[in-house]
């Protein structure tokens, strides 16, 4: 199910980064987010025990150059409690990839 989850997930930033016209924007700051749901981190987005905002704060401070539907999608993923399903990004640049031909 997870997995289902995130290739919905992949396939509305996919569809949201085409409307805008910034899926190139997209793809490259989605190497980003690796660097910051990786599985050091993943523990600290999962602890049920801090605070939203706390996490929230740490997405703002890594931000720079993100896009900001894609701070939306992480802010919404710490919302659901499904921030671990970022580092599942090979679906997310799979679909992106395929959605440019590549």
């Amino acid at each position: 199910m997870k997995k289902k989850n995130s290739k919905k997930y992949a396939y509305a930033l996919f569809q949201l980064a085409e409307e805008s016209q910034s899926v190139d924007a997209v793809a490259g700051a989605l190497v980003k987010l690796r660097a910051l749901a990786n599985k050091e981190t993943i523990p600290f987005f999962k602890n049920p025990f801090i605070e939203e905002s706390d996490k929230k704060k740490l997405v703002r401070e890594f931000s720079a150059g993100i896009p900001g539907m894609l701070i939306n999608l992480m802010f919404m993923l710490i919302e659901k409690r499904e921030m671990h399903l970022i580092p599942k990004s090979s679906a997310n640049t799979a679909i992106i990839s395929t959605g440019r031909g590549i």
